[in-house]
């Protein structure tokens, strides 16, 4: 399913993305999950940096890479666009522009903007952006509870020493559990089991200063897009492991990916993938 759009009235060549009104959900824990392929074009990286607040393309011009600052532009431009989109309902580069993301201590991207949850990761060559969408207008009159959500992104194909490092940060569940298998299924295992952990951290707020020893989350790959219960054990909070509900997506062959959410019911989530070349940049399937 392609989103439809409405085109801007400056000389960006952007269409913005705009929900039609068949995947609006009035489900309160309706959520948005975006791949964003970081590698963008000249032409487009120059329109993207539209977007950017003067810090930001600051930031963006002071990494020793170009690259860097490529994907760092790419990543920002979709993140403040959807925010801008589909919570504050602007579609015009002045007001994407606007959007002034603060980190918290651990790092996780706020707005003031928005009361929904939303979560950020890259690496490689690609973004992941999850966020909370507000409830159909026309199916109720209050936006929907905030809940907390983190998304996690690795690249997989690198090579890890990785039962060194399971058994150094991860839970001893965890560790036995990736030693009894298979050699050659070890490494995928590995970055499975880490994003998982960070997508936790970063849902609770507190990023990895956290112990990852302090709770225990499967290790096994799970259907795309079904939910899971997220933790097999909390050492300082049991009630924990019934809060929470894990989604495993599967962006590419090469990459991990995990989405934790605090929600009591499963969601209904939109998965998008954002395509550069085209116009119309935003493709959906429903899940």
């Amino acid at each position: 399913m392609t989103l439809s759009t409405a085109a801007n009235t400056s000389c960006s060549p952007l269409l913005w993305p705009d929900w039609s009104p068949e995947i609006l959900s009035s489900s309160p824990s309706q959520i948005l999950v975006v791949r964003v392929p970081l590698e963008i074009s000249p032409d487009r990286q120059t329109s993207l940096r539209e977007l950017l607040s003067t810090s930001e393309l600051a930031r963006a011009d002071r990494y020793r890479f170009p690259e860097v600052g490529r994907r760092f532009i790419a990543c920002r431009a979709a993140l403040k666009t959807l925010l801008a989109t589909h919570i504050q309902g602007c579609h015009q580069p002045k007001d994407i522009r606007s959007i002034e993301l603060i980190p918290t201590a651990s790092g996780k991207p706020t707005w003031a903007g928005c009361e929904s949850d939303f979560s950020v990761s890259h690496s490689g060559e690609m973004a992941l952006i999850a966020l909370q969408l507000p409830c159909s207008t026309s199916t109720t009159n209050h936006s929907p509870a905030p809940l907390r959500l983190g998304i996690d992104l690795e690249h997989a194909a690198r090579t890890t020493d990785c039962l060194r490092l399971a058994r150094r940060f991860f839970a001893p569940g965890e560790v036995a559990a990736l030693e009894a298998l298979p050699a050659e299924e070890v490494q995928r295992a590995f970055f499975r089991c880490w994003t998982r952990k960070e997508a936790y951290v970063k849902a609770i707020g507190v990023g990895l200063a956290y112990s990852l020893e302090a709770f225990e989350v499967p290790i096994h790959s799970l259907p795309p897009g079904t939910s899971h219960r997220a933790l097999l054990a909390h050492a300082a909070d049991r009630e924990q492991v019934q809060r929470w509900q894990l989604f495993e997506t599967s962006p590419h062959p090469h990459y991990e990916a995990a989405l934790f959410l605090d929600s009591p019911h499963p969601p209904k989530i939109t998965y998008a993938t954002i395509d550069w070349a085209e116009t119309n940049w935003v493709k959906t399937s429903i899940r």
